[in-house]
């Protein structure tokens, strides 16, 4: 029976220390197994084992519901350690690299990183505006960052630290508020009274063909 799949492949995946099983993961599982879809069975799989597997958990992150665990009965910690490390995960990936450099830096000479764009780590002392310290206690000297940027958990959590430290937010070094945008409006001429302005405001197509009645033109004229 599918129960009987369901369980077992759980329990298989969770003998050996891994991490979490996502819902999608074992859906795979029993596809290639000809196991599922179900000959008309119209629900999705988290249905399926709710009904023939209620021990299981099955939880959805609350930031990423198409990002679905799930855990043998009594395993809340697994599904909360999946969450958090998807949340790492993504943390590192936006982090800007020279952030991620600063806390590699194989040197004895002070190291510091400037949090704010153009972000950069400077080796040697440094007053420059925006930079802050990346003391030796939060760095591993030598480590290597590979394209996936799949940091050791020890140095995610001496960045932590040294956030923590300096009361700095790492979500904000991954969302950087966007330079503010200068509209095509705002290069426009200021007209001296309300009739220039009003002619000012047109595109420049319609300037040309624009026509006011003389006695509103007098009016808006005299208004500064």
């Amino acid at each position: 029976m599918i129960a009987d799949e369901i369980r077992k492949r759980v329990a298989r995946h969770y003998k050996e220390p891994s991490d979490a099983m996502l819902l999608s993961a074992l859906g795979k599982e029993l596809v290639s197994a000809g196991l599922w879809p179900i000959e008309g069975e119209r629900r999705p799989l988290a249905k399926v084992v709710e009904e023939v597997a209620p021990e299981l958990i099955i939880r959805a992150d609350p930031q990423v519901k198409a990002f679905v665990v799930i855990a043998p009965e009594g395993r809340e910690d697994i599904v909360e350690a999946a969450f958090a490390k998807r949340r790492d995960d993504q943390l590192v990936k936006r982090l800007p690299r020279p952030i991620l450099l600063a806390f590699c830096a194989d040197t004895e000479k002070p190291v510091s990183v400037r949090t704010s764009p153009p972000y950069r780590y400077l080796v040697g002392h440094h007053d420059e505006n925006g930079a802050v310290l990346v003391e030796p206690e939060f760095r591993l000297p030598g480590t290597y960052i590979d394209d996936g940027r799949n940091l050791p958990p020890e140095l995610l959590g001496k960045i932590k630290a040294w956030a923590e430290a300096h009361k700095l937010d790492l979500t904000a070094l991954t969302n950087p508020s966007p330079p503010p945008t200068t509209k095509p409006q705002d290069n426009k001429p200021i007209g001296d009274n309300a009739l220039e302005r009003l002619h000012d405001a047109q595109p420049e197509d319609v300037r040309g063909r624009l026509v006011v009645p003389l006695d509103i033109a007098l009016a808006l004229s005299r208004l500064p």
